[in-house]
């Protein structure tokens, strides 16, 4: 079911929401075949109807995540949705790159990808699995986190889950800690540069949202993860003050009425911003 799931998941778009029984069962049945084939001792690779074979070279440990949670039912929706839209856009900024899936995934659909990602860890693992793909073109990675200035900025890894390491007061830090500091640059500069951005910045959003002016949205769309209620309360009240509409996956993507219709973490899935 996992190869073929990808071409199909635009068929039963509204079906796809967090609050329905048959997202549930999706979502169960593909984490078991997903564990036999990206956990310990599997073939680490898939062919997915049309976008191709990817590979994550081994198994890989991100504290208590690890690489069979890259490939989540929520993560399969916008893994259609660029599927869908490979000729709608071109160049696109992967913002919380991680170890590289998206990235891979984007490059193997034909787009021109920017990767973003502060962790250094992360970095040398997706610098591997783009030589496993066989992808050598068409991509920069850039180790830097995203934010509202350019400089330096105190980042925050979590070593129990290092997916949600994050830079440091934007969200609650818990276990054990190890901070650093990253180099930052401009959302806006991203925003104006690309036609699609993919952003999980753990925490951060709602001050990446909050920098932007309507130009910024002139030529370019964001899905995005959120991560709290305020975040949700800020970037609702932004955006509805420049005039940039936001779609929910809580609500089977349709166009958000009021900050209720927000997602406040990723249990409630993503939103897609857009003026069109």
């Amino acid at each position: 079911m996992l190869s073929g799931i990808i071409p199909e998941i635009p068929k039963i778009r509204e079906a796809l929401n967090r609050e329905t029984s048959f997202f549930h069962l999706i979502e169960t049945a593909l984490q078991r075949e997903i564990t036999d084939i990206f956990g310990e001792g599997g073939t680490n690779k898939i062919n997915f109807d049309g976008i191709g074979e990817i590979k994550l070279p081994f198994f890989f440990s991100m504290g208590q995540i690890n690489t069979t949670h890259l490939f989540g039912i929520d993560e399969l929706i916008i893994f259609a949705f660029y599927l869908a839209n490979k000729r709608n856009y071109k160049k696109v900024a992967d913002i919380g790159a991680n170890i590289g899936l998206h990235s891979i995934i984007l490059r193997k659909l034909g787009y021109q990808v920017s990767s973003f990602e502060p962790d250094p860890r992360h970095c040398a693992q997706f610098s591997e699995n783009m030589e496993a793909n066989l992808i050598n073109d068409g991509f920069a990675l850039n180790q830097v986190a995203v934010s509202n200035k350019v400089g330096d900025i105190d980042f925050t890894r979590v070593i129990g889950n290092t997916t949600g390491s994050h830079i440091t007061g934007a969200k609650g830090a818990y276990g054990d800690l190890e901070k650093f500091s990253v180099s930052c640059v401009p959302f806006n500069e991203i925003l104006r540069q690309h036609d699609l951005v993919k952003a999980d910045v753990e925490g951060h959003e709602a001050v990446l949202v909050s920098s932007t002016n309507i130009a910024d949205w002139a030529n370019a769309d964001l899905l995005l993860e959120i991560g709290s209620q305020e975040n949700a309360n800020k970037i609702y009240d932004h955006l509805n003050t420049i005039g940039v509409s936001i779609y929910s996956q809580k609500i089977g993507w349709r166009k958000v009425g009021s900050e209720r219709d927000l997602p406040k973490n990723h249990r409630e899935g993503s939103v897609y911003i857009s003026t069109r």
